[in-house]
C-alpha cells in the first residue's frame, strides 16, 4: 500500500512540475510576443528622445552665444567725455 500512495505522490509532483514548465514556456513566448510588438514603439521614443537632445543642445549654444554677446557689451562700455 505504501508504494502505490508513494507513486501516486511522485506521479503528481510529476504532473505538477511538467505543468508548471508549460507555463514558464508560454509566458517566456507572451514576453518575446511583447518584445517584438513593442520594437516600432521603442524607435520611435528613441528618435523622440534624439530629437529633444539636439534642440536642447541648440538652445544650449544660443544661450551661450547670447550671454557672451551681454558680455562682451557690458565689457565695452562707452567712456564718457570730460570736458575740461
Amino acid at each position: 500500500m505504501k508504494s502505490c500512495s508513494d507513486l501516486i505522490a511522485h506521479g503528481l509532483a510529476l504532473a505538477i512540475s511538467i505543468v508548471t514548465l508549460a507555463l514558464a514556456v508560454e509566458v517566456k513566448q507572451d514576453a518575446r510576443a511583447n518584445l517584438l510588438e513593442r520594437q516600432p514603439q521603442n524607435q520611435a521614443l528613441k528618435a523622440l528622445r534624439q530629437e529633444r537632445k539636439v534642440l536642447k543642445s541648440h538652445r544650449k549654444e544660443r544661450r551661450m552665444e547670447r550671454r557672451d554677446r551681454r558680455k562682451d557689451r557690458r565689457e565695452v562700455k562707452p567712456v564718457s567725455k570730460v570736458v575740461s
